[in-house]
């Protein structure tokens, strides 16, 4: 993006989203074998406003304006580091 005084500006959009993971009920039943959660490395235990015991996590991902490109895509579970997610988005932009 040009601005009025001649100067050329890259804009990059950096935007964290926290999204909650829905589970169901798993089988256990005698002849298969012990059930297991897809999402337990990926996602904390969080309180979302609506159910209770649901799972969340955090995306933060980095978008380039002028191109719609996307640059980066970091995920976390819970809440996040957001103060590491902006280094990491940093550091994507810079490369």
């Amino acid at each position: 993006m040009w601005d009025r005084q001649g100067n050329l500006w890259l804009v990059f959009d950096v935007d964290g989203t926290r999204e909650a993971a829905r589970q169901r009920a798993l089988p256990q039943t005698p002849d298969r074998p012990a059930p297991q959660r897809r999402f337990r490395p990926l996602c904390a235990p969080d309180y979302t406003g609506r159910k209770r015991e649901e799972i969340v996590r955090t995306r933060t991902t980095v978008l380039h304006m002028h191109t719609h490109q996307w640059v980066a895509n970091f995920c976390n579970p819970g809440n996040g580091q957001y103060r590491e997610e902006l280094r990491r988005a940093k550091a994507s932009i810079q490369t």
